[in-house]
């Protein structure tokens, strides 16, 4: 019979040299990022790879943030969108050439 796989649940990721706490709670959204707690929040209940992918999400936020652009960004939808931008074209690179490794 299969090992059942480990739950993907971080308790805490490096940005930037800067420790952020990984928080699972309700949330109406998949993730929030909290530059000024040093927390990422992401939803209870998700699957490893809804997991994976909103908190990879949450560290773009926090990338721009701790790198200083998200003071660059000053309107949220922008950020939000290359934040996506991320999302839907470089992260499945990252992921297909992982599993090459």
């Amino acid at each position: 019979m299969p090992r059942p796989k480990n739950k993907y649940a971080p308790t805490s990721i490096e940005v930037g040299g800067v420790t952020f706490k990984i928080v699972y709670k309700d949330l109406d959204d998949f993730g929030q990022m909290d530059i000024d707690k040093k927390t990422i929040f992401i939803r209870k209940g998700m699957s490893n790879e809804e997991n994976f992918d909103t908190l990879m999400h949450e560290c773009v936020h926090a990338c721009l943030a701790v790198g200083g652009m998200s003071y660059a960004i000053d309107e949220e939808k922008i950020e939000e969108g290359v934040t996506r931008c991320l999302d839907n074209l470089l992260f499945p690179i990252y992921k297909e050439e992982i599993k090459k490794l």
